[in-house]
């Protein structure tokens, strides 16, 4: 089981999410992605289940990008999403993602933790029926 981040952009909050995922899974079980190109392949990729990503979209205009291939990503992934500000716009475009969990940058890492080691139990459980 792999986890999937997807930040067009490395920052402190990415390298903190990375240290949460870290302390579940072994560091090469998580896949960075910095391009929609690169993660739109990934997806397409034959898998079994579904796969936990992480999005953390600094600017308007990368979930907008993003929003391009929601297609491809509704069936395949289960996402945790944080977005750069708390703007209804930016909400109402994030939830169009179908995400497990909308969080903006500054908010508190405990809930992403809990909520992306709940989905990497129910993926292991799966996993093993």
């Amino acid at each position: 089981m792999n986890v999937i981040i997807y930040s067009k952009e490395e920052n402190s909050l990415v390298n903190r999410l990375r240290a949460i995922i870290e302390a579940s899974l072994a560091k090469d079980r998580i896949e960075t992605f910095k391009t929609i190109n690169k993660l739109k392949e990934r997806i397409l990729q034959p898998v079994y289940g579904c796969i936990p990503i992480l999005i953390v979209i600094a600017k308007e205009g990368d979930l907008i990008e993003l929003l391009s291939i929601i297609n491809s990503l509704r069936s395949r992934v289960r996402i945790i999403l944080i977005l750069p500000d708390s703007k209804p716009e930016t909400i109402k475009m994030g939830y169009k993602l179908e995400p497990r969990l909308l969080s903006v940058m500054g908010g508190e890492l405990s809930v992403v933790q809990a909520v992306l080691e709940k989905m990497l139990k129910e993926a292991r459980r799966k996993w093993r029926k």
